[in-house]
């Protein structure tokens, strides 16, 4: 089995302009500009997040379906 490195994403993308005043950048340059920031800031050193894993009622009905076409017993 082939090991995957690890990816971590510490620059900005290539193409992406950070040279412009941010005084003339549009509300969507600033929003991606700030999510960004935030994701770098918030990347563990190995290049992952942490988070708390929240879904709904559909990911427990995928898994029970998946159970059921793989022919494994749901547990109980």
């Amino acid at each position: 089995m082939t090991a995957t490195p690890n990816i971590k994403l510490e620059t900005p993308a290539a193409g992406i302009s950070h040279d412009r005043d941010p005084a003339s950048r549009s509300a969507l340059d600033q929003a991606v500009s700030r999510s960004r920031d935030y994701h770098l800031s918030a990347q563990d050193k190995d290049g992952f997040w942490v988070a708390e894993l929240e879904s709904n009622s559909s990911i427990t009905s995928e898994y029970v379906f998946f159970l059921h076409i793989m022919g494994i017993a749901a547990p109980e």
